[in-house]
């Protein structure tokens, strides 16, 4: 079994948060309060509920704003060790942002997760299944992803279609079953050594592995939010109200 608390987790923060509108416009998407929430807290509470204690977390739109706030709520994660990686010139894209940031990961696979996606597990945190399910061997991705039809105030189409071997394709014209990615996956450090672009999206990087076979998705059995949007957010407010 593979040490938890050695495992290094990595928070896409660094985005504009244009599809936010107003609610961006003083402060980074992260801050963005969902039922008096901070975004980014969620993400946190998660990791640290799994028991992961050194994070990483790029910053680009008002990194100083939130490079503030997560200096003062480091006493109340006082198990965790967060090093920040800024993105001062420009937007890397979150393949780009990993690879910038990979000189802080001190482990061979490590989790990613998104700061705009909220996870509330039914029964016990879905990332130790997806760390007793992972195979260096045959994996470079596992992708959290959920069904299409069970998401909702989400617009757009699934990503992935995931065979009866748990290997993730991309959806195509044919894929009756869509799934979406949930914004959490775990991923091999080696994958990113090897780029020699600054500025890509992890999708390039996906697509790579698929080709190979090497992407593999875990069907999430909990209650999944995506906010990105005032429309998101309203819906995400009000199904936290009644499910936690």
């Amino acid at each position: 079994m593979i040490d938890r608390s050695k495992i290094n987790a990595f928070i896409l923060a660094a985005g504009l948060g244009k599809r936010m509108r107003y609610l961006t416009k003083e402060i980074p998407k992260p801050l963005v309060k969902v039922n008096n929430k901070p975004l980014i807290d969620y993400s946190l509470d998660y990791l640290n509920n799994f028991g992961i204690s050194n994070i990483i977390i790029n910053l680009h739109y008002k990194s100083e704003e939130l490079r503030a706030y997560l200096e003062i709520i480091q006493k109340k994660y006082n198990k965790m060790n967060f090093r920040l990686s800024f993105e001062k010139d420009a937007l890397l894209d979150t393949g780009g942002g990993i690879a910038k940031g990979l000189k802080y990961i001190s482990s061979d696979l490590f989790f990613i997760i998104n700061s705009d996606t909220i996870r509330v597990d039914k029964k016990n945190n879905t990332m130790n299944e997806m760390l007793c399910a992972w195979d260096a061997k045959s994996m470079d991705f596992l992708l959290l992803l959920i069904p299409k039809e069970r998401v909702n105030h989400y617009g757009k189409l699934g990503d992935f279609h995931l065979s009866k071997n748990n290997i993730v394709t991309r959806i195509n014209s044919n894929s009756l079953n869509q799934y979406v990615y949930t914004g959490l996956c775990i991923a091999s450090t080696s994958v990113f050594l090897n780029t020699s672009e600054n500025i890509f999206s992890i999708n390039k990087l996906w697509d790579t592995s698929i080709l190979r076979s090497r992407v593999y998705g875990m069907i999430y059995p909990g209650y999944w939010l995506h906010v990105g949007t005032p429309e998101e957010l309203e819906y995400a407010e009000k199904k936290l109200r009644v499910i936690l």
